[in-house]
């Protein structure tokens, strides 16, 4: 049962200011069945594959925040035990 729910990126704030500078990638995880937020999410944000990732862990709020990205575009990679994306 637990593996059909699924995981939602609810909110992402992106803000790159300027080009040259690294920014903050911030939001929150929530489940999308039923919006409660979601606890040990793992969060990997990827330009190229074989290139560096920036990642984070959910708090039990759900919430996370990640420093010192790069403007570029970037892929989303997201999971937890027990659900599918």
């Amino acid at each position: 049962m637990r593996s059909r729910a699924l995981l939602a990126l609810l909110a992402c704030a992106v803000a790159f200011a300027q080009p040259e500078k690294s920014e903050r990638v911030a939001g929150i995880v929530v489940n999308a069945a039923t919006r409660a937020p979601l606890a040990r999410v793992q969060l990997h944000f990827r330009r190229e594959p074989g290139e560096q990732s920036y990642g984070a862990m959910t708090a039990p709020d759900g919430r996370f925040s990640i420093t010192g990205i790069p403007p570029g575009s970037y892929s989303l990679e997201i999971g937890r035990a027990g659900f599918s994306v």
